[in-house]
């Protein structure tokens, strides 16, 4: 992976989104994995981040000779397989943080020099058509003498 290929603000496109996720196997082995759903998404980059891959050991809790003398305690712990580095974009300064692997991820012409939204919203805005519609609708409610909509 570049990762000089890309600055922070940088406007990019991805295709699918990453996530990391815990598979139980069978009763005592969790796998970490990462999960890729395909989305196709515009945001700026604001980091890179690190997901270590491997089996997750639950450990046990030890039961020494005397009461609450943990002589044989062993600690929970990740043994790491692999280690992925994935972009951080964020499509409002408001939103969370999406991730994508970097052939996911190509740079966008759409958005040159502009600043990240506070917050991305995610509703489309209303075709004047359905606007029209609504307005013409509501013209035969009756109301009372205030304006108000009668029941």
């Amino acid at each position: 992976m570049n990762r000089n290929r890309f600055k922070i603000g940088d406007w990019v496109n991805i295709q699918n989104t990453v996530t990391s996720e815990y598979i139980q196997k069978d009763d005592k082995t969790i796998k970490k994995v990462i999960v890729k759903t395909p989305s196709t998404i515009t945001g700026q980059i604001v980091g890179l981040k690190k997901f270590q891959l491997g089996t997750y050991n639950e450990g046990r809790a030890g039961t020494g000779v005397y009461y609450g003398f943990p002589d044989d305690f062993e600690p929970p712990y990740l043994d790491v397989t692999a280690v992925v580095t994935v972009w951080e974009i964020k499509r409002g300064m408001l939103n969370k943080v999406v991730y994508a692997c970097d052939e996911d991820v190509y740079p966008s012409l759409s958005f040159p020099g502009q600043k990240i939204p506070l917050l991305h919203s995610f509703r489309k805005p209303w075709r004047d058509a359905d606007k029209a519609n609504l307005r013409e609708e509501m013209r035969h409610v009756p109301r009372d003498s205030k304006g108000r909509w009668l029941p």
